[in-house]
């Protein structure tokens, strides 16, 4: 199925194919435990299909090696590796957002702002 691909180490935004699978999932994010993100509806002025975005659920423990990326669309940075999907009724699809309008709404971390954002994070753990 047709997905996107957030990768804040290179600062790239690409379309991927996927199957589904949950080791599919793990090789692109390359991690081991995935986390679904509660986006709501991500682009409420299209006419596109709702959709899941998956991270490294340990992303954030790991930040020494991934690093912050933070959409408009959640109200918090997110970490590492991300990977948007279609959701049609509870199914996984293709996501139909075309990826001019997943690349327009990323702001990428530098390092002095994800090196301010880890410190606000352990504060709070």
């Amino acid at each position: 199925m047709r997905a996107i691909k957030i990768n804040p180490m290179n600062k790239t935004v690409t379309e991927i194919d996927i199957s589904g699978e949950l080791q599919d999932f793990y090789d692109h994010i390359e991690c081991d435990l995935i986390q679904n993100v509660p986006v709501g509806e991500m682009f409420d002025d299209y006419d596109y299909d709702s959709i899941t975005v998956y991270v490294d659920e340990e992303g954030l423990i790991k930040n020494s090696e991934k690093y912050f990326f933070s959409p408009d669309w959640y109200a918090y940075p997110l970490c590492g590796i991300a990977i948007i999907i279609g959701n049609k009724d509870g199914e996984s699809c293709d996501c139909t957002v075309p990826i001019e309008e997943v690349e327009k709404s990323i702001e990428w971390f530098d390092e002095n702002q994800r090196i301010t954002l880890i410190r606000v994070l352990e504060r709070s753990m």
